[in-house]
């Protein structure tokens, strides 16, 4: 899918040539920016995958789906329906299952719930982000939460070939797709950056420091929606 396309080359962006994004002025941005990692770091960073593995993580148990969405639901049926098409990149989601007018807060925090929780499997995991995403301003809370959630441990992560690291690579994905949401949201960018200060003072992984810094610095410099600005700039590099 396009998103996973731009998260990997997003990524490579960062490790090659991100240093050019830290050109924002000095000021009220410098507290996010003293936290932004050096770029001898970032290399230590596993990259997103464009298509995480669904074989390496943990599949949903009948008992487990029931904990986060009541079995049969509308909202399960539905989370269900989109996670089925993500399997399926030949066909396109249909409209119907996009409609989030419906979903109330109660179902805003099981989706929550749902994205952070290992033990679903990766489709559903992917497809309750995919419904808070359209959602958009009313979900900014649950998106927030999301960004910040730590990164858990995993075994093994330094051979780029792991069950751990590719783990790894897909829960960071997850956080990266909820910072992209919350910088879109630039009619409502003083609500944002609380949340994003969240996650640049709580967040254990560089690259989601550096990603939520670069949204951060957007809206105290007056111009939010910067990093969205920046992966369009990055991907445009990546291709020269």
């Amino acid at each position: 899918m396009l998103q996973n396309r731009k998260l990997q080359v997003l990524t490579l962006a960062i490790l090659v040539g991100g240093f050019w994004i830290v050109k924002s002025k000095t000021g009220p941005a410098s507290n996010a920016a003293a936290k932004l990692p050096k770029l001898s770091q970032l290399r230590t960073t596993a990259p997103v995958p464009m298509r995480p593995s669904l074989s390496t993580i943990p599949s949903v148990t009948s008992s487990s789906s029931i904990n986060i969405l009541n079995k049969n639901s509308r909202l399960e049926i539905q989370v269900q329906a989109i996670a089925d098409t993500f399997n399926r990149p030949d066909i396109e989601i249909p409209s119907e299952l996009t409609d989030t007018s419906r979903i109330t807060l109660q179902e805003r925090h099981l989706l929550r719930l749902a994205v952070t929780n290992q033990n679903l499997d990766g489709s559903s995991r992917r497809a309750s982000l995919f419904l808070l995403s359209k959602i958009g301003v009313a979900a900014m809370t649950e998106l927030g939460e999301i960004a910040a959630t730590p990164i858990p441990k995993f075994a093994n992560t330094q051979d780029p070939h792991s069950v751990g690291n590719m783990k790894r690579q897909f829960e960071v994905s997850l956080r990266i797709t909820s910072l992209e949401s919350l910088d879109k949201m630039t009619g409502h960018s003083q609500q944002v950056l609380p949340l994003l200060n969240k996650v640049i003072n709580g967040q254990n992984d560089r690259t989601l420091v550096f990603l939520a810094s670069i949204s951060a610095g957007g809206i105290q410099d007056g111009k939010p929606g910067k990093l969205g600005r920046a992966m369009n700039e990055m991907i445009k590099e990546a291709h020269l």
